[in-house]
């Protein structure tokens, strides 16, 4: 089992960089940064500072919105950060979902899906023909130069985000691993990943040859009931905020535009109707999120949620530290725990492996 760590930026440097430097020498193997329009512009930048300050821990996106981007544009930036970081760059990417950043970039949501189909098949023959030719729907160039090449070869690993049973097996037949958001519970998980081994068999491959990711919200104390009391309060607010910053269907931020949803989106109005919770009952929404989807507790109760992961065939588990307006203090802590206490516990799990017990 390997472990990466993912930050929403809080626009302070100071404070990626410092968690940043503790996640690798912690034995942390990756970083995965949140490509926000929001917070932040130019995630890339970002990630070359991580680089910089950096020697061993890979690098990557959870996820480039690859629709709001120019894709020949964006190929550039991932091949320039795999030269900056020697070869330490892994690519997710997807389509995005909400609504309002799709209007501000004048960009049709309903064409999410094959803009980044096109721009994942766009990037790969950027980054290893000489002079690229391509003639696409969304994309139109004649014998042109596309540098610099990543340094990785053929090129930096992709992964796809994708949860509905949709694109996690168009993401198995096309050969990408897939990348798990932090919302599904651990029994989609579970079928989520059965569906993709379906898949890549399907194909001929071997369903164990993908290092598939899952991010969850983590959080370890020394007693679970601790754990607990402080996450409960930063679930509940970025559940709240994440509700209030848009949906598919809404061209504006607070917009749910539940009858414009596109039909590409289904899946998303079931995931806002159990949003609404946070509001109609705090308590017992926070309570589903800590038993069914979030990992926070002791060093034992954690390791026991990990060994789970681990049992339905994951690979990675991309611990989200500093979520939902955390201290700086209480997110360093817990990471310091984590790789104390967890890591050697399970550090050794391989995809499939029998979970271990987690205690209450």
């Amino acid at each position: 089992m390997e472990f990466g760590f993912t930050l929403k930026p809080d626009h302070s440097l100071q404070r990626v960089v410092s968690l940043t430097r503790l996640a690798e020498s912690a034995g942390f193997s990756h970083g995965w940064l949140f490509d926000s329009h929001v917070l932040w512009k130019e995630p890339y930048v970002l990630l070359a500072l991580m680089a910089q300050n950096t020697t061993r821990i890979r690098l990557g996106t959870a996820v480039s919105v690859v629709p709001l981007y120019k894709p020949i544009r964006l190929a550039e930036e991932i091949a320039m950060l795999d030269v900056l970081s020697n070869g330490r760059v892994d690519w997710g990417a997807g389509r995005g979902y909400q609504g309002h950043e799709f209007r501000g970039y004048a960009t049709d949501i309903s064409e999410s899906k094959p803009m980044l189909q096109e721009a994942l098949e766009l990037a790969k023959r950027a980054w290893s023909d000489e002079r690229l030719t391509f003639h696409g729907r969304y994309t139109d160039v004649e014998d042109l130069e596309v540098l610099p090449k990543p340094v990785q070869e053929p090129h930096p690993p992709i992964y796809i985000a994708a949860i509905s049973p949709a694109s996690v097996v168009w993401a198995g037949e096309n050969g990408y691993p897939f990348m798990a958001d932090q919302f599904q519970v651990f029994d989609r998980l579970r079928e989520a990943r059965a569906e993709f081994d379906q898949a890549v068999g399907a194909r001929g491959g071997n369903p164990r040859d993908h290092r598939t990711p899952v991010l969850r919200q983590t959080f370890v104390a020394e007693t679970t009931e601790e754990a607990r009391r402080i996450a409960a309060p930063a679930l509940l607010w970025y559940y709240r905020a994440l509700a209030a910053v848009g949906s598919p269907g809404g061209s504006k931020v607070g917009e749910r535009g539940d009858g414009g949803m596109p039909a590409s989106y289904e899946d998303y109005s079931n995931f806002f109707q159990v949003i609404d919770l946070a509001e109609q009952d705090p308590d017992a929404f926070v309570s589903m999120v800590l038993d069914q989807a979030a990992i926070c507790g002791d060093p034992d109760f954690v390791a026991g949620r990990i060994g789970e992961l681990a049992s339905y065939g994951y690979g990675e588990l991309i611990a989200w530290m500093n979520f939902g307006g955390l201290s700086h203090e209480d997110a360093m802590a817990s990471m310091r725990l984590f790789a104390e206490e967890v890591m050697p516990r399970v550090a050794l799990l391989e995809p499939g492996a029998a979970p271990a017990p987690a205690s209450a």
